[in-house]
């Protein structure tokens, strides 16, 4: 056994034997200085990024806005996805892209076993062995094979096409290998490459050795499904308010991307019960909003839903109760379901709070108080409408 795979037995054995933290610090935090980052959360990010080189090899790697996402489906908040960032994506490639940090590649070329496992060790024994005969034939400063001749002879052999292209990849960033101009050679000065396939078995006759990967199996679904709204040209977040910009853009109104951030970002961080009207207000603008925005491409499709005179105005004469009845009309042309219509009507009622006159009239013995739990069903109805606007927007899409 090398000293690189005595070290790393070591280190699981230490893991595996660690105690939980007390005090101050909650497990599974650690320290920076003053700082204490929560390394659950850092973990499931590292093995985010680890499952984005075997999702896509070609393109490997995560953009901020796609960590963010993933971290919102994991459960984790916005500041603690920031704070655990700083610990683990510290290697920022050129194309706005975060890898995996090089001595997570660096440990995986010892070969040990992961829990659960993402290499196809087939794959990367059929690399390994090309470029050995390479080396055997040609001497180790000679030796190199083509990237895309020895992945298409991969392929023919039965091997599956992207775990081909993950194993080089990985062996690529772990600096078993390098590239250039479409070829790859080794990086050891002499001998052959140790094929992975026979020290993973190695690893395993005998004794059972793994390194844990516990947030391995849950991430991966979720880069998955990430990775492949790059091109398949469902909007980059699941969540709808996170969506809607992205539709503001192919509508036209790409510069009100920040101003639905903005009011999407208030709302959602405004406390339900200290700041329940703000809550609403925030909600009832996003619908207003939503509706908005897509009164014009409806009008100029043609379609039944929003053909009242009243949008013959300007968009400043328009008001949300005559957008929430016309988004609901229609028939199959309608924007909006009954059920999301009569939310975002008692939404409507609701903002009324912020109008004096309106309550002197409506509650002359004064408004009643806003429960937390109207501020949260806010919340819920300004999600709903714009989960509608956009699946309305995908059977009608712009030009």
């Amino acid at each position: 056994m090398t000293r690189l795979e005595l070290d790393a037995l070591k280190t699981v054995r230490v893991v595996e034997r660690a105690e939980p933290c007390h005090g101050i610090m909650q497990p599974g935090g650690m320290t920076n200085g003053s700082e204490i980052v929560d390394t659950q959360i850092a973990d499931a990010l590292r093995e985010a990024l680890m499952c984005s080189v075997f999702i896509s090899p070609s393109d490997p790697g995560l953009t901020y806005e796609e960590l963010q996402e993933i971290g919102r489906r994991a459960g984790y908040r916005d500041g603690e996805v920031n704070d655990a960032l700083r610990q683990v994506a510290n290697n920022y490639t050129g194309r706005d892209r975060y890898i995996p940090e090089e001595n997570i590649f660096i440990h995986g070329l010892t070969w040990m076993p992961d829990n659960p496992e993402l290499r196809d060790f087939d794959a990367f024994d059929f690399i390994v062995k090309a470029l050995n005969e390479r080396i055997r034939d040609d001497g180790i400063r000679e030796a190199q094979v083509d990237r895309g001749v020895v992945v298409e002879q991969a392929v023919g052999s039965g091997l599956n096409r992207t775990a081909v292209e993950a194993a080089i990849t990985y062996m690529v960033f772990g600096n078993l290998l390098a590239e250039s101009n479409g070829s790859l050679r080794t990086t050891q000065v002499m001998g052959t490459i140790v094929v992975p396939g026979d020290r993973w078995r190695e690893w395993k006759r005998g004794r059972d050795v793994s390194w844990p990967r516990p947030h391995r199996a849950r991430m991966r679904p979720i880069v998955s499904d990430v990775i492949g709204r790059r091109t398949d040209g469902r909007p980059s977040h699941v969540e709808p308010l996170a969506a809607f910009p992205d539709a503001l853009d192919r509508l036209g109104f790409r510069t009100f991307k920040v101003w639905w951030t903005q009011t999407a970002r208030e709302m959602l961080t405004s406390d339900p019960s200290s700041a329940a009207t703000a809550r609403i207000v925030l909600a009832a603008a996003l619908v207003e909003g939503a509706l908005t925005f897509v009164v014009h491409h409806a009008r100029s499709k043609g379609l039944a839903v929003f053909q009242s005179s009243d949008f013959q105005k300007t968009p400043e004469h328009w008001k949300i109760v005559d957008l929430i009845r016309s988004a609901a009309s229609g028939g199959k042309d309608a924007v909006l379901t009954q059920d999301a219509k009569v939310r975002a009507e008692t939404l409507a009622r609701a903002r009324q709070r912020i109008h004096a006159g309106r309550m002197m009239v409506e509650h002359p013995g004064g408004p009643p108080d806003i429960k937390p739990e109207e501020a949260r069903d806010a919340q819920a109805t300004a999600e709903m409408v714009t989960r509608q606007v956009l699946e309305w927007l995908d059977r009608n899409p712009p030009n």
